[in-house]
């Protein structure tokens, strides 16, 4: 059944889900007034999460569900499950031990792009922290958070430079430290298959190097006489 499932959601493309996960969260707030996830900010304020959920949570969920997948094929876990370890035995001495460095692999790349999210929604005036509007007047950005401040005061930029160069250059160098940050975990992640290929070549090669001698079978020979 659950494979069943799996398969049809992985055929599905990944802009349908999003779709649909952002239409079954219209619905429900049309039908009922009520926004399921919400963060509690000061006072009255609220900081809705679930748009942003409903982008991150279905490819997330996918791509978690494939790895673990293609783990549940490795000769060790076959080799796991003949020698009687349980389900939560395997998931939790060969799984997870697995699916932790490209699971903060994957975190840092969705680090990256939350933040151009909300800065190209900063950029359409659909703030993060929330938004004012009054009548005649661009809207305003409650939070004043980055995004706020870049969206906000973009079309300033020609006139008042200072006021919006500082939100891009530390928004930027943000971004920049989340790439570096998911680029040397990916090296790190790379590097240690190459030397776990190099170790499994050398031992195959000293296997190889081993050969049967006479001396292997003496014994054997003197039984035969």
């Amino acid at each position: 059944m659950w494979n069943g499932i799996f398969l049809t959601l992985e055929s599905i493309p990944d802009i349908l889900l999003i779709l649909l996960s952002q239409l079954l969260v219209v619905i429900i707030f049309q039908k009922t007034g009520f926004m399921p996830i919400k963060l509690a900010g000061l006072g009255e304020e609220r900081v809705r999460l679930l748009p942003i959920i409903c982008l991150a949570v279905p490819t997330v969920m996918l791509y978690v569900a494939q790895e673990v997948k293609r783990i549940k094929k490795e000769e060790f876990m076959l080799a796991a499950t003949v020698l009687g370890g349980s389900k939560r035995q395997r998931l939790k001495r060969h799984i997870w031990p697995h699916m932790l460095p490209p699971f903060l692999l994957l975190v840092a790349q969705q680090f990256v792009s939350t933040l151009l999210l909300l800065l190209h929604l900063g950029l359409l005036q659909l703030f993060f922290g929330g938004t004012i509007t009054f009548s005649g007047m661009d809207p305003d950005s409650v939070t004043k958070e980055w995004t706020g401040l870049i969206g906000q005061n973009f079309r300033h930029l020609t006139t008042h430079t200072w006021i919006v160069l500082i939100p891009i250059a530390f928004y930027s160098m943000t971004i920049l430290a989340g790439n570096l940050i998911s680029n040397s975990m990916q090296d790190a992640i790379k590097l240690g298959n190459v030397r776990k290929l190099e170790r499994e070549s050398k031992e195959l090669q000293v296997e190889k190097q081993v050969q049967p001698t006479t001396n292997d079978f003496s014994f054997y020979r003197e039984i035969q006489k």
